[in-house]
C-alpha cells in the first residue's frame, strides 16, 4: 500500500509530482463492508471492482479496487447485449444493463463480447467508451427540411443538450425533417448501429412517418422510397415500433415487431433501437435489447452503399403534428 504521510523531498525542495500507484488501481477507504469482487462507483466516477476473494471491512484502506481492463460482470437475463456498445451498472438490480433509469446506475465499461438474453454475465472493457465510426448526434450531420419554417416550429434539427429534435408543425402541407450523418461506411463494414429515441408527441392522424436506421441517402418526401436501408418505423398516431428493409433486391415490408412505445420526454419513455449489419445476409433487429422479427430475414447483401445513419420524419399534406428526440443516433463497426 502506498501512502504519502508527508511532503515528498529532492535535494531538499517539494517535488510538483511523484508516483502514487498504477492508473490500473485505486486506493479507497471503505464506508460499508464490500464484498470481494463488488463492481461500486469511486468518487471519480469510474467503475471499479475489489480484485479479491475476501470481503473488505467498512473503515478499511485497500488498493485492490481495479478500474482497467477486461472484466467479467454479472448481466441482467432477458436483454441482449452487443460488442461495442456501452454497458451500465444497474445498482438495484446489481447487474449489467443497457439503458440507466434515474437510480444510481452508472456507466461500466464497453461490451466486448455479445452476450446473449440468457446470459447471466458478460465481458466488460472497464471505463472505456465505445468508438463510434458515426455519431450523427455529437458528430457531423445534415439536416434538410421541406415546408415552410417557423420560429420555434418546424424547421431544421434542432440540439437540446446532448439530443436531437426534429418536428413537424400542425401547418396542413407535406412537411420532411431529417438528420443524415456525413460520415458513411461500406455496407460490409460489420456495423452496428444504435439508436434512442424518446416520442414526445405524436399525432391524431396517420400522416406522419418516422423512420431511423440505416439508408443510402435521404429523401424529400418518402423514405419508403430510398432504395437502400434498413429501418425502424413508426407511423402516425400508432404506438408500434415496426421495421422493414431494401436492398435494391429483396425487400422487407413494413412489419410490427410487436413491440410498443410510450409517450413522453422522460428516462422512461426512452426507447434503444439496435440494428445489427455484421451479417448482411440476416441482418437482425434489437428493441430495449430483445431481438425482433427473429423470423423474418432483414437482407441488405445486394446494397452498394455507402450507407449512413439516418432520421427521417415526413408527413403528407395534414394538420398532424409529430415531436421526437433522439439522444443518440450512430454506429460502431469492426473487422470481423
Amino acid at each position: 500500500m502506498t501512502r504519502r504521510v508527508a511532503a515528498n523531498i529532492f535535494g531538499g525542495q517539494m517535488a510538483e509530482a511523484t508516483y502514487t500507484r498504477s492508473a490500473e488501481t485505486s486506493l479507497l477507504k471503505t464506508v460499508n463492508t464490500l464484498a470481494g469482487g463488488q463492481l461500486i462507483q469511486l468518487p471519480t466516477g469510474e467503475a471499479a471492482f475489489l480484485d479479491s476473494k475476501d470481503p473488505l471491512a467498512a473503515g478499511a484502506y485497500s488498493e485492490n479496487f481495479r478500474t482497467s481492463g477486461k472484466a467479467t460482470v454479472q448481466k441482467q437475463t432477458g436483454i441482449v447485449l452487443l460488442a461495442g456498445q456501452e454497458a451500465f451498472w444497474d445498482h438495484s438490480a446489481n447487474a449489467l444493463t443497457n439503458l440507466p433509469v434515474n437510480d444510481r446506475d452508472f456507466a461500466a465499461g464497453v461490451v466486448v463480447d455479445d452476450a446473449s438474453s440468457l446470459q447471466t454475465s458478460a465481458v466488460v472493457d472497464l471505463n472505456k467508451r465505445p468508438r463510434y465510426k458515426i455519431d450523427a448526434v455529437h458528430g457531423p450531420a445534415l439536416s434538410t427540411t421541406v415546408g415552410t419554417p417557423a420560429a420555434g416550429g418546424f424547421g431544421r434539427a434542432l440540439s437540446i443538450g446532448s439530443a436531437v429534435k426534429l418536428l413537424l408543425s400542425s401547418t396542413t402541407e407535406a412537411q420532411k425533417v431529417d438528420l443524415l450523418s456525413v460520415d458513411g461506411m461500406t455496407p460490409g463494414a460489420k456495423w452496428i448501429l444504435e439508436a434512442m429515441i424518446r416520442v414526445v408527441s405524436n399525432s391524431a392522424g396517420a400522416a406522419p412517418d418516422l423512420n431511423i436506421g440505416v439508408a443510402n441517402g435521404t429523401h424529400a418526401s418518402d423514405a419508403d422510397a430510398i432504395t437502400q436501408a434498413a429501418f425502424f418505423h413508426i407511423d402516425g398516431a400508432a404506438l408500434d415500433v415496426r421495421a422493414a428493409s431494401r436492398d435494391g433486391t429483396t425487400t422487407v415490408a413494413i412489419t410490427d415487431t410487436t413491440v410498443d412505445f410510450a409517450v413522453g420526454s422522460a428516462v422512461a419513455n426512452r426507447v434503444l433501437l439496435q440494428i445489427d449489419g455484421r451479417d448482411l445476409t440476416n441482418v437482425k433487429l434489437y428493441v430495449n435489447g430483445v431481438q425482433v422479427l427473429s423470423g423474418t430475414t432483414f437482407r441488405l447483401d445486394n446494397a452498394t452503399g455507402p450507407l449512413f445513419a439516418l432520421a427521417h420524419l415526413e408527413k403528407s399534406s395534414a394538420a398532424d403534428v409529430f415531436e421526437v428526440d433522439i439522444d443518440a443516433l450512430r454506429v460502431v463497426t469492426s473487422e470481423q
